[in-house]
């Protein structure tokens, strides 16, 4: 598959998805942790005194840049980083499956799976740090296929650092880490 299909496959696929999603997205404040996130993201909490487990810290920096941004409701707003964190997901799932199987049916079915799943979808809708994640962790799948395709070391660096940033929004990412 040429690099420019990959592209296009990859836009498709990210596009498709960040309209679904933010179409359905929560149009305001939620209760619970996805209320508890915009609340610290309101008040400019980067540490939250709940412990290092639930700090989270990347998710509350893109809910903070969000917040800037001055268009609709601050809540909405913030519900929208799950939004564009999930058609990442799906975009970047889209993208593995294109890169290791060389086609593109296979990585639309994977991608609609996902994308359709309803815990995914749900958390894709709302103020939670798990989109942030599984964008990241399937950047880390990425750069780790490519890393066994060619050898070259900066895929490596590459990796640490796309594992860094998921450490920095959830505690899973210690998973993949080893």
């Amino acid at each position: 598959m040429t690099r420019q299909r990959l592209v296009w496959g990859y836009v498709l696929v990210l596009l498709a998805a960040g309209v679904l999603y933010a179409a359905t997205c929560a149009p305001g404040l939620l209760w619970q942790d996805s209320g508890m996130f915009q609340y610290r993201i309101w008040h400019g909490d980067l540490e939250g005194g709940l412990g290092l487990a639930l700090a989270h810290p990347l998710y509350i920096l893109l809910g903070m840049a969000a917040k800037a941004v001055p268009l609709g409701e601050f809540a909405y707003r913030v519900n929208l980083v799950s939004a564009l964190a999930g058609a990442i997901t799906v975009a970047n799932l889209a993208l593995l499956v294109m890169i290791w199987t060389r086609r593109f049916l296979p990585a639309l079915i994977a991608a609609l799976t996902l994308g359709l799943s309803h815990t995914f979808w749900q958390n894709a809708c709302i103020a939670e740090v798990y989109t942030v994640y599984t964008a990241l962790f399937l950047a880390e799948l990425v750069v780790l296929l490519q890393y066994c395709r060619t050898g070259r070391m900066n895929y490596l660096y590459g990796l640490a650092g796309l594992n860094g940033l998921a450490l920095a929004d959830h505690m899973w990412a210690v998973i993949p880490l080893a």
